[in-house]
């Protein structure tokens, strides 16, 4: 698209609508001073185009330069005292760059000019949801759909809206948490628990608390999550955040395996915190490297690690400068750039938390919440130019991707047998590692093929190379799982334990390398680590029952009263078959934790479904006589 503009303006340096899109593309990336330039461009040559005027308006308020707002404003409302759409424009360039405060007080201005801009009501009425004011944003969504049925964002946010009495909230010290019934009472416990861990490590890290309690909306249908976020279903994210009000999917909302639930609640709590330090004037690329910074930080394992894709990128020269790291969040050139663009920024974040201390992103934070440009909070934070910056860090990856990157091969793409018009055989793909003992790719084909051909011990060597030449790769396809299988044939559980404690060390979504973790750790005797690795696959899928029955199982042994309790508890709310029983083994977990009131109430309800359960008749009698015994004493 940008290719199209920039050709069309060649062709027609003055064309104003192709110049107004472009100051619109350079406000998404946060480029303010180009958008102005582009704006005053048009300006000059026709001073009475209100999109340019709207346009400049925008980025002197980004800039926070309020005199040459006020002048910009003031020079298209004497075009048009009743402008409505200027404060439109202002509106939604503004939630667009995550002042969803001000765009709502923007498209409040368009309102009290124009009653019946059902545009501007719309507006006003998704800031109103992303701040939490759901009752209000609902009656503004209201009004504007009674004046223009046909907008389909304003009707799809409706329906969502209509669905929210299904969900059930959770209070905790900090969190409201909104959860489909259907599932709330499971995920509650692990997400109010974590929620509040990751209030108290971040609350002291960055001295910040955000204003009253922070809402989390959890959806089991990504559709809904994408009309929460951007009114259309479609969005690839896994979550959001708007400051007060951040959403997520649910963990059902996806295939088991393509995402940990925990890291990305995770994630967007530390948005909250960066987005209110900065009173939401933090650039996208900063505030997204230290969410993934502080999901490294919160977990083994957690947060996006380094990839094929990342290593190619780095070495053919298409990493983004910082000056430009933006645009591979809102202009990517595919979604392979927005991953990388990720991880990039949480490099940028690491490196100068090593560098520099943590003060100096604290201080970074408060420059932009200044309204500095990131050149000049640099500057004044770091003593350092964005282009120095660039050569310094630029260097520093490729001195710590070194082994890695010399063996990816950047125009390579293997063909793994079977598959494609070449249907390319086993023995091509280990002729090719043979021919190349360097290439990862080559190595890592040869072993899959070999593995998948059943052909284990050939496949080994391959593997093992392929682990050796990029021993971070965190792929599905990981040589680690491959190898632990193998090693685990071999009769070697320990070095197969190694390898999976090295996969989970570097991913937070391979749900069987949890699995299989767990199991060698219990055979080899270690209970705790047993159940600590079951407890991490419960942040990737939490529905499996035999996995809650393990757990309860290894807590039971270890002693583990609030474990087994937890365990039991999501065996209820996983409404099993012969639910009795299992209120009845609840019940039995409270007796150990020595909540007797609680596990009297729960031996109850399994008698109201089974009145002849005799255990559960026997139970209650022990808990009634042990009451009255300590009455009596």
């Amino acid at each position: 698209m940008m290719e199209t503009l920039g050709r069309s303006l060649k062709m027609n340096p003055a064309l104003e609508p192709a110049r107004v899109f472009l100051a619109e593309a350079r406000l998404d990336q946060e480029d303010y001073d180009a958008a102005a330039h582009e704006s005053e461009q048009v300006l000059a040559a026709n001073p009475a185009s209100l999109p340019a005027l709207s346009t400049l308006a925008a980025a002197r308020h980004l800039q926070g330069d309020q005199a040459r707002y006020e002048d910009a404003r003031r020079r298209a409302l004497a075009l048009n005292p009743g402008n409505a759409e200027l404060y439109n424009r202002l509106a939604e360039i503004s939630a667009r760059n995550r002042l969803y405060r001000q765009g709502a007080d923007f498209a409040q201005q368009a309102v009290a000019l124009d009653p019946r801009t059902w545009r501007g009501l719309g507006i006003l009425g998704l800031n109103q949801l992303r701040l939490g004011a759901i009752e209000e944003g609902r009656k503004s969504l209201e009004a504007s759909f009674a004046g223009d049925p046909y907008n389909v964002w304003i009707k799809n946010t409706l329906d969502l809206l209509d669905t929210f009495p299904k969900y059930r909230e959770t209070r905790t010290a900090h969190f409201r948490i909104l959860l489909h019934g259907k599932e709330a009472d499971l995920l509650a416990p692990y997400a109010a628990e974590l929620a509040e861990d990751a209030y108290a490590r971040l609350s002291a890290r960055y001295g910040y608390r955000p204003d009253g309690l922070v809402r989390v909306e959890v959806y089991p249908d990504h559709a809904d999550f994408s009309v929460r976020t951007v009114g259309l279903a479609g969005l690839a994210g896994l979550g959001a955040c708007f400051g007060p009000v951040l959403a997520i999917d649910s963990p059902s909302a996806r295939e088991v395996g393509q995402f940990n639930w925990g890291s990305t609640l995770w994630h967007e709590i530390a948005h909250t915190f960066t987005l209110g330090l900065t009173g939401n004037r933090v650039p996208r690329w900063f505030t997204e490297g230290i969410s993934v910074h502080e999901e490294h930080r919160a977990r083994p394992g957690w947060g996006d690690d380094v990839t094929v894709e990342f290593l190619r990128a780095l070495r053919s020269g298409e990493l983004l400068p910082l000056a430009d790291l933006n645009r591979g969040f809102v202009r990517p050139k595919g979604p392979e750039q927005v991953a990388v663009s990720y991880y990039q920024a949480s490099l940028v974040v690491e490196w100068i938390e090593s560098q520099r201390g943590f003060p100096a992103i604290v201080s970074l934070l408060k420059a932009y919440g200044e309204g500095r440009s990131t050149a000049q909070a640099f500057e004044g934070v770091l003593g350092t130019t964005l282009e120095d910056f660039d050569k310094a860090f630029f260097a520093h990856l490729e001195q710590r991707f070194a082994g890695p990157l010399a063996a990816i091969r950047p125009a390579t793409k293997v063909a793994m047998p079977g598959l494609g018009a070449a249907r390319t055989s086993p023995a091509d793909v280990e002729a090719r590692a043979k021919a190349d003992a360097d290439d990862f790719g080559a190595q890592l084909a040869a072993g899959l093929a070999l593995f998948h051909a059943s052909k284990r011990a050939e496949a080994l060597p391959y593997l093992e190379r392929a682990q050796a030449l990029f021993p971070e790769y965190a792929g599905r396809d990981s040589p680690h799982f491959y190898l632990a299988a193998i090693y685990k044939d071999q009769g070697r559980p320990g070095d197969a334990v190694k390898e999976l404690q090295q996969l989970t060390a570097i991913t937070d979504s391979h749900y069987q390398a949890q699995l299989e973790l767990a199991r060698l750790l219990e055979d080899q005797g270690d209970l705790a680590g047993a159940a600590a690795s079951l407890d991490r696959a419960l942040f990737i899928s939490p529905f499996e029952p035999a996995v809650h029955e393990r757990l309860a199982a290894l807590s039971a042994r270890l002693g583990d009263r609030g474990g087994l309790v937890r365990a039991r508890r999501s065996l209820v709310a996983l409404d099993p078959v012969d639910r009795p029983e299992a209120l009845y083994q609840l019940a039995l977990a409270l007796v150990e934790a020595g909540d007797a009131a609680a596990a009297r109430r729960e031996v109850l309800h399994a008698l109201e479904i089974a009145p002849r359960f005799q255990r559960a008749q026997e139970l209650l009698l022990r808990l009634h006589d042990a009451r009255a015994g300590s009455t009596n004493q």
